[in-house]
């Protein structure tokens, strides 16, 4: 166990890599160990966390304020009061129950790096006007239309080639689709993060209650104008090969706008001596805009050395992560000193990727101007890709803990749960 109370970082990321053994990955995975994704158990006060990722078992740590963390604890070897699924590495956050006095925090942090700040040629995707917020609007939905024939009715493009009919109901089901293929040119903001804190205990009757809430937000950006991007491949016999053939060579630029936010309520209280009870509520909210332009030689299938290639991505991904729990706490005199602890809560975790967008195509120089092609026999057609998760996560556990004394004198504690 790790007390991060006493260590500055705004999120649980920044702080974890101070604990023994533990690595950060991207800035907001946990490691124990080296282990991978596979391997590793998220909980919240001892629950387990539902991941917001379908590619991988992580929980990203940076959605955590370090203000309303009151220990990260981490396991690396397995215990028997470890949930089933403990594989070899578990990081459990415990948030703050009763603090030590009233506090009220607010604080501020500006970034600023040359490549992404306030730069001119951020090449920027699309955006709906709740985009600040870390959510779309709707503004990348799949149009009314495209609903309403429902899945399996769109014509495909071999049968609007031969029908009328077929080809003017898949003119109008593409023309539906109103979000820009091409990111734009434009201007990033300035990386920021505030952090709002409140604590304070308090007394309704006998009965003393601790409350800590917290909230956050915060905005980044990144961008780079001169990556490069090269595919090599061996062809023919390998025997009278002694290099490998370039397939193609782009130059890349990429641009990546995130947005987060945070809320988290935890109140406490007493009810009776060596008794406590406490509801935990908390929200995070996260989303990345990304807009990527490649162009350059690409050699699969054009024999034409004029041909340049390039090729635009718009993808938009937005992760919630929704908690509430019940949690408990009891110490028993008049058993031994038995203490009781127990926790019911609700965790769901939803990603959304609306309208990720693909359009690739090619131009050959014709005197003063360039012709412009789509060649479907060579790389994709212009592609509209939706892609949604929600996971439900519903936990209780109850464990107790009896102390006792050995007939040797030592002191030991049977645990049962």
């Amino acid at each position: 166990s790790e007390s991060i109370s006493r260590v500055a970082g705004a999120s649980v990321a920044d702080v974890a890599q101070r604990v023994t053994g533990v690595s950060v990955v991207d800035g907001k995975y946990l490691t124990v160990r080296g282990l991978g994704d596979r391997y590793m158990n998220y909980q919240l006060n001892g629950a387990q966390m539902a991941s917001s990722d379908p590619d991988r078992n992580d929980v990203s740590m940076d959605q955590f304020s370090s203000s309303f963390v009151e220990s990260v604890v981490t396991s690396k070897s397995f215990t028997p009061d470890q949930p089933g699924s403990f594989t070899g590495g578990a990081v459990n956050v415990k948030t703050k129950a009763f603090p030590n006095e009233r506090m009220l925090s607010a604080t501020m942090r500006v970034g600023y790096n040359t490549l992404g700040t306030l730069t001119s040629d951020y090449t920027a995707a699309s955006t709906s006007p709740t985009d600040w917020l870390g959510f779309d609007d709707g503004t990348r939905a799949v149009p009314n239309f495209v609903q309403e024939l429902g899945p399996g009715n769109i014509p495909s493009l071999g049968e609007a080639r031969t029908d009328a009919e077929s080809a003017l109901l898949l003119d109008q089901a593409s023309k539906s689709f109103r979000t820009p293929m091409s990111p734009t040119q434009g201007q990033s903001g300035l990386p920021a993060r505030i952090n709002l804190s409140y604590a304070d205990l308090f007394d309704v009757g006998d009965v003393p209650f601790g409350i800590v809430a917290s909230a956050q937000y915060a905005q980044n950006f990144e961008n780079y104008t001169n990556g490069v991007f090269s595919e090599w491949q061996l062809t023919g016999n390998i025997n009278d090969k002694e290099t490998l053939d370039q397939q193609s060579n782009l130059s890349d630029r990429r641009s990546v706008s995130t947005v987060f936010w945070g809320t988290m309520l935890n109140l406490n209280m007493k009810p009776a001596n060596n008794h406590q009870v406490g509801v935990n509520f908390m929200h995070n909210q996260r989303s990345e805009n990304e807009g990527r332009y490649l162009e350059g030689r690409f050699q699969r299938g054009f024999d034409d050395p004029r041909v340049t290639f390039e090729t635009r991505t718009q993808r938009f991904i937005e992760r919630g992560n929704t908690s509430l729990q019940l949690l408990g706490e009891s110490l028993f005199n008049s058993l031994g000193n038995t203490k009781l602890i127990w926790n019911a809560s609700y965790n769901r975790s939803t990603q959304d990727e609306p309208d990720i967008r693909f359009f690739s195509n090619d131009y050959t120089p014709d005197g003063d101007s360039n012709l412009y092609f789509i060649d479907q026999a060579v790389y994709a057609g212009p592609q509209h890709f939706y892609r949604n998760m929600v996971e439900d996560r519903y936990w209780f556990d109850a464990s107790a803990a009896i102390p006792f004394q050995s007939f040797t004198g030592t002191n030991g504690t049977i645990k049962i749960g």
